[in-house]
């Protein structure tokens, strides 16, 4: 019963808000992300599948949707909205976000919520101008025996005109259950329009199958 609850659990610590966080989208302008990871387990493949949204309902309110499903397993759905608290300098942003929904073990839905904190920071070197996001949460999942605190961080290049690497860490723990994380390297390759083709290589400390392969889709609208 310990290796299922884990197991349920830690399938939803992927976050979504790749390029969201402190940065809100101005007014009337979005984004969305569509990822799916896959690992091989056998006899059969591990599959995850996520799908992110937002958008700038006004210049200080975002409004969106986090969904995260592990087919026939376990996942979540949240609606959230995102608002700034202070502006940290001209390179520095803070914000917090309030997400309701609710999450799934097979097919026992059950209600949530998410209260979060953002910061994010731009900068621009000798290199390449890049950024640094980092998220804090915590999460009440109805069932499970105590609340989610989740730690995760992202930092990339800015540049859209070529190829440029990101990193990602996504990190849990919970009452009775040990930490957990998911590490994932990542190369940016531009698409066509407003569009950005992510790829890379997803690695992390539990389950059966630890490594996989994330590819993911961002558009701009």
């Amino acid at each position: 019963m310990r290796r299922f609850a884990l197991a349920c659990l830690f399938c939803l610590i992927a976050t979504q808000q790749v390029l969201a966080g402190a940065w809100l989208r101005e007014k009337g302008n979005g984004f969305m992300s569509t990822s799916s990871t896959l690992r091989a387990v056998s006899p059969v493949a591990d599959y995850e599948f996520g799908l992110y949204a937002d958008y700038g309902l006004t210049s200080r309110l975002n409004v969106g949707i986090d969904i995260y499903e592990t087919p026939g397993f376990s996942g979540h759905a949240l609606l959230f909205i995102r608002r700034p608290l202070r502006s940290l300098g001209a390179q520095s942003k803070l914000a917090m976000e309030l997400g309701l929904g609710s999450h799934h073990q097979y097919q026992n839905w059950r209600p949530m919520y998410r209260l979060g904190l953002s910061w994010g920071y731009g900068f621009d070197n000798w290199f390449a101008p890049g950024w640094i996001a980092v998220e804090t949460a915590i999460e009440h999942r109805d069932g499970q025996p105590g609340p989610l605190f989740k730690f995760d961080a992202i930092a990339g290049l800015s540049s859209s005109d070529r190829i440029r690497p990101m990193l990602q860490l996504e990190t849990a723990i919970a009452k009775n259950l040990p930490f957990q994380w998911k590490l994932t390297p990542s190369l940016l390759i531009p698409g066509k329009g407003n569009s950005t083709w992510v790829v890379g290589i997803q690695q992390r400390s539990f389950g059966t199958a630890r490594t996989g392969l994330k590819v993911a889709l961002w558009r701009r609208f």
